[in-house]
């Protein structure tokens, strides 16, 4: 069995590879390159394992921006295949900078997914019956869920003598 490790007795498990990553980022620029802060959990090793990335983003900027801070790259621009420029398009999750998380709407969808039924009901509303986007943020609170006190971080020295 190549699955198991006979010296510990441990089953191995085959990475994950997905075809597709989607992503939405603070800032990117048309060539794919994208920074992104905040909470991030795997989202640099989830892209580095997808064979694609597709990106969303708060602003399609300038590709001398993103280029002024290479440490905020995640991943090589030659995995993005789309760059798709969406304010809001992580809703109901938060964006550092960006965006508060919605709590309402997070617990709309845990009280009623707990069945199929339910389930079905949320798609409906959220997924399903909404015909375009403009439907779906009509929807939502954007000036509540808008960060407006923002907290820049000192800049940075990339330098040389």
């Amino acid at each position: 069995n190549p699955e198991l490790e006979p010296s510990v007795g441990a089953v191995l498990v085959r990475p994950v590879r997905p075809d597709v990553a989607i992503f939405h980022v603070q800032r990117a620029d048309a060539d794919g390159r994208a920074h992104t802060w905040g909470p991030l959990g795997i989202t640099e090793e989830a892209g580095l394992a997808a064979r694609q990335i597709v990106l969303s983003c708060e602003e399609l900027v300038d590709p001398s921006v993103t280029l002024s801070d290479p440490n905020r790259l995640l991943w090589p621009e030659t995995k993005v295949v789309a760059v798709v420029p969406e304010p809001g398009g992580a809703h109901p999750a938060p964006l550092q900078g960006y965006w508060r998380r919605d709590h309402a709407t997070y617990r709309d969808y845990h009280e009623r997914t707990r069945s199929k039924e339910g389930f079905d009901g949320w798609s409906r509303d959220w997924v399903l019956g909404v015909p375009d986007r403009s439907a779906y943020l009509e929807r939502i609170d954007r000036e509540a869920l808008r960060i407006r006190r923002h907290l820049f971080s000192a800049p940075i020295d990339y330098g040389d003598a």
